[in-house]
This record gives C-alpha cells, structure tokens and sequence, in this order.
C-alpha cells in the first residue's frame, strides 16, 4: 500500500512502483489488482489489473566468446580460449564440460571441465590445437558445453581458421671434408640436403660445391630429383 499525499489535480496522474517478492508465491499465472481508496462518483474504474506467470528459476549458461586465429601454418599450434557465462538466475553448482571440436575433421580437440558458476560470473577455458594432421583448408571449430540448461539456443559458438600449408624450405644440414689434403689428391666432400619445411619438393634442384678461398669456383654440382617433406639426402 502507499499514499498520496496532497490529493490530485483534475486531469493529473501519477505513478506508484511497488516490488513483489515471488519467493513464496506459486507456479504459474498471477493477477496483480490495483486498487485505488478514495471515495469518487464512479467507482468503476477504481481498479485496474495485469497478469504474470511466475515460473521456476531458470538455468542458462552461455557460451559468450570463442577466440581463435584467422589462420595458422600447418603443423603449428594455435591457442583457442573459450568464455562461458551463467546468464540466468540461479547458480549452477554442478560441473560440466566445455567441448572445442574441429567439425570439418569431425575431431574432438579438448574437453575442459567447469566446476559450476555463480549467477552473471563467467570463466575462460584455453585449447591447444595441434595442427600436424590438419588437412589444409578452412576448419571451422564449434565450442559447446554439456550442461542441459533451459536455452539451448546459446549453448555454442564457431569460428572459422585457416590452416595454410608450410612453404618449403631445403635446408644444407651438414658438410663434411678431410681436414688436410696433400695436393693433387683427391677429396671426398659430403653434402647432407634436407627437406624442414611443409610440403615436399617434387622439382629437381641442383646442390653446388665451391671454393670461396679460390674465388668461388665451383667443384662439382650434384642435381637431386626432388625431396619428400622430412627426407634428406647426401651427394
């Protein structure tokens, strides 16, 4: 109940706000009726009412944020943190997991647990992803929670990355010759080539010998007919 105070003009109105606990009140619809107490020539219109529906307390945890690169050079790990916020009224005091999975290699990369969320905290689970066997190409990864919860419709979240292929790179490992050589002999030199990069080299390429104390004239030139990723030959 509140009062006004000083009466009300002819034409005037005014705005009442009360707060209705429904800590005690039942399940379901409820007509509110206001009444006003002053004795006037028409008491027809001295009430008005609305109805609420009061309903249980909801449980709803959102998955609120997804970061991940755009994209990653393949065999690289990316980092990928997922938040999940509790968006309703009631605190969940039960675990659940955060899942992160590639849908396109229809893989699971990590599953994180959360032990419960107090109402309008949030936490952030961080992923490593390992993208060795990743096929090249566009991934898009889904981040869910398992909790049932009464609003499935913000239970996930995607991104898109990249996964682009590594650019080759053939490496001179090692080199190996006699420390001395008496002139006129003979010397075997031994040249390691390696592929290190991401892809593998299927052109032919040529590994070339000099000596930089006489000028750079070239020794010997040694062609290889390619080199698979990893691989590495000696000449």
């Amino acid at each position: 109940t509140q009062t006004i105070t000083g009466g009300l003009a002819a034409g005037g109105n005014t705005t009442r706000t009360f707060s209705w606990s429904t800590a005690g009140a039942a399940m379901g619809r409820h007509t509110l009726v206001a009444t006003q107490s002053y004795v006037d020539g028409n008491s027809g219109n001295d009430q008005a009412s609305t109805t609420t529906t009061v309903s249980a307390p909801s449980t709803d945890i959102a998955v609120t944020a997804l970061s991940a690169p755009a994209s990653i050079g393949k065999g690289g790990t990316a980092t990928i943190t997922v938040t999940v916020q509790n968006v309703a009224v009631q605190n969940v005091t039960s675990s659940f997991n955060v899942v992160l999975t590639d849908a396109t290699a229809g893989t699971t990369i990590g599953i994180q647990s959360v032990p419960g969320l107090a109402v309008g905290a949030s936490t952030s689970r961080a992923f490593s992803w390992n993208t060795a066997s990743a096929a090249v190409g566009n991934h898009t990864l889904v981040a869910t929670h398992t909790l049932p919860d009464d609003n499935p419709a913000n239970n996930q979240r995607s991104a898109t990355v990249n996964v682009t292929p590594q650019p080759a790179d053939l490496a001179v490992v090692a080199i190996s010759a006699p420390g001395q050589v008496t002139v006129g002999d003979t010397a075997p030199v031994a040249v390691t080539v390696q592929n290190v990069g991401g892809q593998d080299v299927t052109a032919s390429f040529d590994v070339v010998l000099t000596d930089g104390t006489a000028g750079g004239i070239t020794v010997g030139t040694e062609t290889i007919a390619g080199l698979a990723t990893g691989a590495s030959v000696t000449r």
